[in-house]
């Protein structure tokens, strides 16, 4: 009943729909417009969901992205414990991305996933050595555009040459 509540409260009401904000962006031979809307009234929701007593607003972020004449649309909710503005809950939501594509990295630069290492503190420490190595393999001018797998296996051939320039 949870997503039922939230997903009627943007259908039919619309006059608590607190905050909007929209943006269209051209990338890729497409055309996305993100719409994101903001519900600051939870008092009902509250009430009808005791498990969640720290609701301070609801959000909805919807994705239209038009390619090759075909339209696809995207609607995604969200329960928030801190009341945001529309464009705030919009920064959330790509932001959220832009940490899944350094998860996505660590696991192909570095292949983190295969890493069992069952010490934590170990396993601890190891992520933030390879978060510090992808850093400094992103700034890291080595003269052509090459993948973050093909500029690691570079610097490790000729890491002398580089070494100044690190340091």
């Amino acid at each position: 009943g949870l997503l039922e509540d939230i997903v009627a409260c943007f259908s039919y009401d619309q006059e608590s729909v607190v905050d909007y904000y929209e943006t269209i962006e051209k990338a890729h031979g497409q055309i996305e417009t993100r719409k994101y809307e903001v519900v600051h009234d939870t008092s009902w929701f509250r009430k009808d969901h005791p498990d969640w007593p720290h609701v301070q607003c609801l959000g909805k972020a919807i994705c239209i992205i038009e390619k090759d004449d075909k339209v696809t649309r995207i609607e995604r909710y969200f329960v928030l414990s801190t009341k945001v503005l529309a464009d705030e809950l919009a920064s959330y939501v790509r932001g959220h991305w832009k940490i899944e594509s350094m998860h996505w990295l660590l696991d192909v630069v570095f292949r983190e996933d295969a890493n069992k290492t069952l010490n934590k503190q170990l396993a601890f420490n190891l992520n933030i050595i390879d978060k510090f190595c992808l850093s400094v393999l992103r700034n890291l001018d080595v003269g052509k555009d090459m993948s973050m797998r093909r500029k690691k296996f570079h610097l490790s051939m000729v890491f002398d040459k580089f070494l100044r320039v690190l340091i």
